[in-house]
C-alpha cells in the first residue's frame, strides 16, 4: 500500500514474518539501546526512594567486571530462545559445514568481513539458531566483542548470555588456557571499523595492527582457520538514499575524524533503515547470508 510516496507492508503479511521482523528489531534496539538506556535508568534511580538498586549494581560490576575477559557467563537456555531462530530465518541465514572439529584442541576463527550488525556470527555463533552444538559436537564458541560492550549495566549481562568475551589479550590468554579444550574463538578481524567500509560489491579486510591474535595461536599452540571463516552476502546493502549526505557529515564530525575508533573502541554511524511497517529505498541489514566453515584440514595447527 503506497500513501503520499510511502509504501507500508501489507496487511496480509504472514504472521511468521511478522516475527522475523521483530526479532531483527529487537537485536538492532538492544545492540544500540540497552546499554545507554539502562545508564539513564540507572542515574534516574539515583535520585528517587529506589537509589539502592544502581548502588548494588554498581557494587556487583566492582566485584564482576573482569568477568568478560574471564570466561564470561553464558547461559544455554538464552541462546536456545526460539527468537533466534526467527532472526536468523529473517535473512537467512544458512552455516556451512566442511570438515569436523577436534573437540580435543582449541581454535581461533578468523571472521569476516563485519558488515553493520555482524548478523551471521550472532546467528551461528551466539545462539543455536543453527545448532552450533549439534553440528559441531563438543566445540563450545565464544564470541569475542569490543570490551567497551561490558561497561554498559545490565548490557552486559544480556550479552554475556550469548558466550560473548571481551577481545582483549587477556580474554583470549584465558580461554585458551584456563577453559580446557573445545572452545572455538571467534575473532570479527576487522573489528567495528570495518563496519564503515560495508558497501555493496566491495570486500575490505581491516587487517593492519590486528595480527597479535595470530602471536597468541602460536604461543598457546591453538589452531588457527586458514583460511578463515567467511561469511557471504552481509555487506549486500549499505548506505544510501536519503541520508547518504549524513554519512559525509558524519565522517567529518566523529570525535576523532574517520578513524575516531582508534581512540573510541568503536565506530559510530548514521543509518538509513527500513521501517518495521514502512519500506524504504535504504539500508536492509543483510540478505541471504552464508557463514562458510572452512576446511580445517586445510588449517595450520600453530605449535609454540
Amino acid at each position: 500500500m503506497n500513501v503520499m510516496g510511502i509504501e507500508f507492508a501489507p496487511l496480509s503479511l504472514p504472521l511468521e514474518r511478522r516475527l522475523q521482523t521483530a526479532s531483527v528489531l529487537y537485536y538492532c534496539t538492544s545492540f544500540l539501546c540497552f546499554g545507554p538506556t539502562a545508564v539513564g535508568l540507572f542515574i534516574y534511580l539515583l535520585f528517587t526512594r529506589f537509589f539502592f538498586i544502581p548502588l548494588l549494581y554498581f557494587a556487583w560490576f566492582v566485584y564482576d567486571h573482569k568477568k568478560c575477559c574471564q570466561g564470561g557467563r553464558r547461559f544455554e537456555w538464552v541462546r536456545r530462545w526460539k527468537l533466534w531462530r526467527y532472526f536468523a530465518d529473517y535473512f537467512p541465514v544458512t552455516m556451512v559445514k566442511k570438515a569436523d572439529l577436534d573437540p580435543n584442541k582449541n581454535y581461533i576463527f578468523g571472521y569476516h568481513p563485519h558488515g553493520i550488525f555482524c548478523s551471521g556470527a550472532f546467528s551461528c555463533f551466539g545462539t543455536e539458531a543453527r545448532d552450533f552444538s549439534t553440528v559441531f559436537p563438543g566445540i563450545t564458541p565464544r564470541i569475542l566483542t569490543l570490551e567497551g560492550q561490558f561497561w554498559f549495566p545490565l548490557h552486559r549481562e544480556h550479552i554475556m548470555c550469548s558466550g560473548a568475551c571481551a577481545a582483549t589479550r587477556e580474554s583470549i590468554e584465558w580461554l585458551l588456557t584456563k577453559e580446557g579444550k573445545g572452545n572455538a574463538l571467534i575473532l570479527v578481524i576487522g573489528g567495528a571499523a570495518e563496519a564503515l567500509d560495508a558497501h555493496p560489491g566491495d570486500v575490505n579486510l581491516t587487517l593492519k595492527r590486528r595480527k597479535g591474535f595470530v602471536r597468541l595461536a602460536l604461543k598457546h599452540g591453538a589452531v588457527l582457520l586458514q583460511p578463515p571463516s567467511r561469511k557471504f552476502g552481509e555487506c549486500v546493502y549499505s548506505y544510501n538514499g536519503l541520508l547518504s549526505y549524513m554519512k559525509q557529515l558524519l565522517l567529518s564530525f566523529e570525535v576523532i575524524p574517520v578513524d575516531g575508533n582508534a581512540l573510541l573502541g568503536t565506530a559510530a554511524q548514521i543509518l538509513e533503515t527500513p521501517g518495521v511497517a514502512i519500506f524504504w529505498d535504504g539500508l536492509q541489514l543483510c540478505r541471504n547470508i552464508t557463514l562458510d566453515v572452512q576446511n580445517v584440514r586445510k588449517s595450520l595447527a600453530l605449535q609454540g
